[in-house]
């Protein structure tokens, strides 16, 4: 089986702009999203509304992965990140 470009219109999309972080990312949503941020145990760390292409600052965090819990518009959906 070959993969054709039509075979990668259900991929997923990210909603920020990089996954490897130093002070702050930006968010690439459609509308207003509410953003939680949680550390690699599961410890919510921050909650906040977002709207598109706002930078969030994650500078007073330390270093580390954690979770980003976005959901717009009723869609969840998450991403890690990478904080150095």
């Amino acid at each position: 089986a070959y993969l054709g470009v039509s075979d990668l219109s259900g991929a997923k999309k990210s909603l920020i702009s990089n996954t490897l972080v130093k002070d702050s990312f930006k968010m690439f949503t459609s509308g207003k999203a509410e953003l939680q941020i949680y550390s690699s145990t599961g410890s919510l760390i921050r909650k906040l509304q977002t709207r598109p292409n706002d930078i969030v600052n994650i500078n007073d965090l330390p270093k580390g992965i954690y979770i980003l819990k976005i959901n717009t518009d009723g869609k969840v959906s998450s991403e890690k990140i990478l904080k150095e």
